[in-house]
């Protein structure tokens, strides 16, 4: 694994909408829709030289420690188109009501420092609270690219995102 000397632009990827899928798919198919996705991200990643990581469930990092935030924009849209193509469709289901047609990832542009990954738990938490604040701005659930200049914003305590899904 590379070792980050210093901050370095990365990109923080989020699959929209697993956990229905796994309801209506089943959960092998949505470990075989991970596993593509995953591969997906790293093929990508490695044609730029950037270091990818799985930071648990279906959140993955993408550290550029040779690239610019201009580079990571676009590796970003890269990969969300990717993940389109992989069409990863939902089945219906009356168990539960998805929002979502097919699986999609949303993704966030974001400066890492080396301290931020002492704390894998905080991390996940500020860049989720981060992502789910521009997917409030953009007025979408899925398929949104954001981007955060300077620190990333920590949830306030108690506040809950509301795209997370009821009844689970």
């Amino acid at each position: 694994m590379t070792r980050l000397e210093c901050p370095t632009p990365a990109l923080y990827v989020d699959v929209d909408g697993l956990i229905w899928f796994n309801d209506a798919n089943g959960f092998a198919e949505g470990d075989a829709a991970l596993q593509a996705i995953a591969a997906c991200i790293d093929t990508r990643a490695q044609a730029v030289g950037a270091v990818t990581a799985r930071l648990g469930g279906d959140d993955f990092l993408v550290a550029l420690p040779r690239g610019t935030r201009d580079l990571a924009r676009r590796l970003a849209a890269e990969i969300m188109a990717d993940v389109d193509a992989l069409g990863f469709v939902h089945r219906p289901s009356g168990k539960f009501h998805c929002p979502f047609q097919a699986l999609h990832v949303s993704t966030l542009v974001f400066t890492l420092a080396p301290e931020m990954l002492l704390d894998r738990g905080r991390l996940l938490d500020d860049l989720g609270y981060a992502l789910w604040r521009a997917k409030q701005a953009a007025g979408r659930k899925d398929r949104v690219a954001g981007s955060v200049d300077g620190l990333l914003p920590a949830r306030p305590p108690g506040e809950v995102s509301d795209l997370e899904p009821k009844g689970h």
